[in-house]
C-alpha cells in the first residue's frame, strides 16, 4: 500500500494495495516515445493567475526528522517560528492590527538574523580548505556510457495540489493512477508486464489534496508534467519509474522577457518545501521560469540493503552498488532533459535553452549528473548543501535511518558503527579505503565523476562545514571535483544552513544570479 507523506499538499492515508503486474496489451506508439493523449487543461495555458493570498516572501523550512535534535528544532519552529516567514522580501499583503501570529514571526526574524550573522561573522575565520585537498579534476571529455530506457513518455497533467506517498512493504498498484501509467507503457511496448515500484519509492498524486501553509509563496503552476520510463528486466517484466514537475512562469510582467529556466532539484522527498516555495516566488518575482521536479524519481528511495564485508569480494559488491546508485542518479537526468524537450516542443515561447540549475541536498548531489546529460543549456549553477560519491552519503548520513533507502553496512557492524571501528580495526580502516577506491572506480554516473564536466560555467555553492546530513567532508570532495569555484561556507550543519543561513543569503543568491546577465 502507499502511506501518505505529508509535505507539499496534504493528502489521505491510502488503502492497502496487494502488488499485481498489469497485463501487457499490443504495442501503440507515436514513434517519438511521448505520450500520443492530448494534454489535459492545465488551469488557463499561458501565464497563470496568482493563488487566492498569494504573496511574495520567504519562509520557514521543515526540518528533517532523523537528528537528535530535530524534535526540539521543530517544536522551536512550531511555538516561536510559527512556520512563518524568516526573512521577508516584501511585508504580508494583509494590513491592519498586528496579530500573535505575526509577532512571533517578527522576534524569529531578529532571532535566525543574529544567528545568520553569527554564522557569517564565524565562517570569516573558517579556513575554506578541507584540511587534506585533493587536487581539481581536470574536466572529462570521453563519452559517458548513459543507459537507455525501453520506453519513456512526458504528458501534461493538469495543474492543482498533489501529494506524496510511500509505498509500504506490501507494494502498490491497481490504484486507477497507476493503472492508468501502466496501460501507457503497454501501450508502447508489445505483450510486457510492468512491475511496479517497491517498497520506499515515492508516487505523486496531483492533483490531490489541499494547498500547504506555504504554497501561496511559489504561486500557482502554470503547467505540470510527468514523466514515465520504462526499463526491462527479466523476461517480459519492465520497471517502470516516474518523475514529476511543476512549470512557474515569472511575475514580472508580459513586457518583461523572461531571463531562463531555473531548473529546480529539492532535498529528499521534496523538501525543504517552505524554503522551496519561498525561493520559488523569489525567482518568479525577479523574472526567471522555474521548472520544478517535485521529488526525486519515483524509485530514488527503494530500499536495498548491501553488507559489505572485508574479507570478502569488494570489487563485486563495490560494482553492484555503483549500478544501483547510478542507475538512480541517472533516471532523474534523463526525466529532466525529457521534460525541458517536452517544454520546447510545446511552449516555445518559454526560453528552455537558457536554464540554470539549483541543487539543495539530495537534489544537489544529483545536480552534476542531470547537468552531464544535456550541457549545452545550462549556464550557471547553484549547489546547496551538496556532496559527491553516494555511497559515502549513504553510509555516513545521521538521516540514513529516516530516508530508509540504500542501506550500506559492514558485516557484523553491531558495536558502534563503521567509523568507530575503523579507528580501532586497521584492517576495516584499510577495506573501506579499498571499498571507496573500488566504488569510485565502478561510479561513472556519481557526481564525483561528472562534476569536473561542469568546470566551464559559473558555479555557487553553499556549504554548512558541520553537516551531517549530507557529511561536510563529501561537501569538500564536491567543491574541489567542481574546481574549487565561489563558495559561502559557515560553520553550521544541515537544518541550521536551511533554517537560518540560506534565507539570510537569499538575496544575495539572486543578486548573484542576475550578476551572470552582465
Amino acid at each position: 500500500m502507499t502511506c501518505c507523506i505529508p509535505l507539499q499538499w496534504g493528502g489521505h492515508l491510502a488503502r492497502p494495495i496487494p502488488l499485481r503486474p498489469a497485463e501487457g496489451v499490443a504495442e501503440r506508439s507515436d514513434g517519438r516515445g511521448r505520450c500520443v493523449e492530448p494534454p489535459p487543461p492545465c488551469g488557463g495555458g499561458g501565464r497563470a493567475k496568482r493563488w487566492p493570498g498569494e504573496v511574495r516572501h520567504s519562509t520557514s523550512t521543515r526540518v528533517p526528522r532523523s537528528t537528535p535534535y530535530s524534535a526540539a528544532i521543530r517544536a522551536l519552529s512550531a511555538k516561536v517560528i510559527g512556520f512563518g516567514c524568516l526573512c521577508s522580501s516584501a511585508p504580508p499583503p494583509v494590513t491592519g492590527a498586528t496579530t500573535p501570529s505575526s509577532r512571533r514571526r517578527g522576534i524569529a526574524c531578529l532571532l535566525l538574523a543574529a544567528i545568520a550573522t553569527l554564522s557569517q561573522a564565524a565562517c570569516a575565520t573558517q579556513p575554506d580548505q578541507p584540511d587534506q585537498p585533493e587536487p581539481p579534476a581536470a574536466a572529462a571529455t570521453e563519452p559517458l556510457p548513459w543507459p537507455t530506457r525501453e520506453a519513456v513518455l512526458v504528458r501534461e497533467l493538469k495543474v492543482g495540489p498533489w501529494a506524496l506517498r510511500w509505498v509500504s512493504e506490501f507494494g502498490m498498484g491497481w490504484e486507477e493512477a497507476d493503472v492508468a501509467d501502466a496501460t501507457r507503457i503497454t501501450d508502447m511496448l508489445k505483450n510486457s508486464t510492468v512491475r511496479f515500484e517497491g517498497e520506499g519509492s515515492v508516487v505523486v498524486r496531483m492533483p490531490e489534496g489541499k494547498l500547504s501553509r506555504t504554497a501561496r509563496l511559489a504561486g500557482k503552476p502554470m503547467a505540470a508534467y510527468e514523466y514515465l520510463s520504462a526499463d526491462r528486466r527479466e523476461g517480459d517484466t519492465v520497471q517502470l519509474q516516474r518523475t514529476w514537475f511543476a512549470l512557474y512562469a515569472p511575475r514580472t510582467g508580459d513586457a518583461t522577457p523572461s531571463k531562463g529556466v531555473v531548473v529546480f532539484l529539492p532535498g529528499m522527498f521534496g523538501t525543504p518545501e517552505a524554503m522551496i516555495d519561498s525561493l520559488v516566488g523569489m525567482l518568479r518575482d525577479r523574472g526567471w521560469h522555474v521548472l520544478r521536479m517535485l521529488t526525486h524519481s519515483s524509485r530514488f528511495t527503494e530500499r536495498v540493503s548491501y553488507t559489505l564485508d572485508p574479507e570478502g569480494n569488494l570489487e563485486a559488491i563495490a560494482r553492484e552498488i555503483a549500478d544501483e546508485l547510478g542507475d538512480r542518479a541517472v533516471e532523474n537526468a534523463l526525466a529532466t532533459e525529457a521534460v525541458c524537450a517536452f517544454i520546447a516542443d510545446t511552449r516555445p515561447e518559454i526560453p528552455i535553452d537558457t536554464r540554470v540549475a539549483l541543487g539543495m541536498s539530495g537534489g544537489g548531489m544529483l545536480l552534476p549528473t542531470v547537468v552531464a546529460r544535456e550541457p549545452g543549456p545550462y549556464k550557471a549553477a547553484v549547489f546547496i548543501g551538496a556532496g559527491c560519491d553516494f555511497a559515502a552519503i549513504a553510509m555516513e548520513s545521521n538521516y540514513a535511518d529516516w530516508i530508509n533507502a540504500v542501506r550500506i553496512e559492514w558485516a557484523d557492524d553491531a558495536d558502534g558503527g563503521t567509523a568507530l571501528r575503523a579507528v580501532r580495526d586497521p584492517a576495516l580502516s584499510d577495506a573501506a579505503d579499498r571499498f571507496t577506491k573500488l566504488y569510485l572506480d565502478a561510479a561513472p554516473f556519481d557526481s564525483y565523476h561528472t562534476a569536473p564536466r561542469m568546470a566551464d560555467i559559473p558555479i555557487l555553492m553553499l556549504h554548512g562545514s558541520t553537516d551531517k546530513a549530507v557529511p561536510a567532508a563529501t561537501g569538500d570532495l564536491l567543491w574541489q571535483r567542481l574546481g574549487e569555484p565561489e563558495r559561502w561556507a559557515a560553520p553550521v550543519g544541515h537544518e541550521v544552513l536551511f533554517l537560518a543561513y540560506l534565507p539570510a543569503k537569499a538575496p544575495a543568491l539572486l543578486d548573484w544570479l542576475d550578476a551572470l546577465e552582465q
